[in-house]
């Protein structure tokens, strides 16, 4: 009897009739096979597409430039957190990254800054194919757009995420330092030696930089204000109210409890404040293991919001398997 509660719909069918749920279930499983896999290439391409259509080429290694610009600000004596970059609409978007990315783009500030950008962008097209190499995924998911769109903005979070993957605890220990939320994956992948040296690296700048980091402090608040103002919000749940939040960290508890490496690769998406579309690069990891093609289809979607809902919905049907499974076993 409650095999016949989804609409028929789904299946393309007349409206006015319903399907078992069983053939539902069968359809979702072929989808998530090694037929619904061939849907993605389609997928990526035509996302990536169109949201890049919709970037300016103006914008083309924006988040490099801001990155370059703040650690010039510093090297001449003024706060990184005033430096910016105005969009073809004059809107003006703000450097707000912790300081010890201001002292590792230090030395990009010694060659001109258009070159400087330019070695970021072909820094993150190589790390991207790492990446893809790295985690033995198909060519074409050089086309998944928060990848698309990380390369294009010259976002550190392609670097990062290559660093991430490496088998040097000292590469791997560089990221965190690039952004902070680096941190999260190394945890989930208990990578224990990369974050003492990560605590070592932030230790060394507090002692080096203690200026600077008292200057951060001063401005931490109104940096936040307008970051998430300038962000429009973001895309993780912090940009849907209280109510958004608490369920995604449900949904990544859950899943920390079945999956702890899984939930430290998507946490940050997740649940990271005014986070952006290409932070669920860091989601390729848990893609490539568990080769959920619905998880990708969802995450490839440009959907502010959508990010924390799909992982706290993934981290949910995780724990329901493994709570089925262990009662099965019983």
């Amino acid at each position: 009897a409650t095999g016949r509660i989804v609409p028929a719909m789904f299946l393309g069918a007349e409206s006015s009739h319903s399907f078992d749920l069983g053939r539902f279930r069968s359809l979702l499983a072929r989808l998530a096979g090694p037929h619904g896999s061939r849907l993605l290439p389609p997928l990526f391409l035509v996302l990536s597409v169109i949201n890049l259509g919709r970037q300016y080429q103006d914008l083309l290694g924006v988040d490099a430039r801001i990155y370059i610009r703040a650690a010039a600000q510093f090297r001449h004596g003024l706060s990184p957190w005033d430096a910016f970059v105005a969009d073809p609409a004059g809107r003006e978007l703000h450097f707000a990254a912790l300081p010890p990315t201001v002292v590792i783009f230090t030395p990009m500030t010694f060659i001109p800054e258009q070159l400087a950008v330019w070695l970021w962008i072909w820094a993150s097209v190589l790390a991207a194919a790492y990446i893809v190499h790295k985690l033995r995924l198909p060519l074409w998911w050089l086309l998944f757009p928060p990848l698309t769109e990380g390369i294009f903005a010259a976002n550190p979070q392609i670097v990062l995420v290559a660093l991430l993957l490496s088998g040097s605890p000292i590469l791997a220990s560089v990221a965190p330092i690039l952004k902070i939320p680096a941190v999260a994956p190394l945890i989930g992948e208990k990578r224990w030696t990369a974050l003492f040296l990560v605590g070592a690296l932030l230790l060394a700048t507090m002692v080096v930089q203690t200026n600077l980091w008292a200057q951060y402090f001063s401005v931490a608040g109104e940096v936040s204000a307008r970051l998430a103002n300038e962000s429009l919000g973001g895309f993780s749940a912090f940009a849907f109210g209280p109510q958004h939040v608490a369920a995604a960290m449900i949904g990544v508890f859950l899943l920390a409890v079945v999956d702890w490496r899984a939930a430290g690769w998507l946490v940050a998406p997740a649940l990271l404040p005014v986070s952006q579309f290409h932070l669920s690069v860091t989601a390729m990891p848990v893609l490539a293991e568990r080769e959920s093609v619905i998880l990708a289809a969802l995450l490839a979607l440009p959907i502010r919001g959508l990010p924390a809902v799909v992982i706290a919905g993934y981290g949910v049907a995780r724990f329901y398997v493994w709570v089925s499974h262990r009662r099965a076993s019983e």
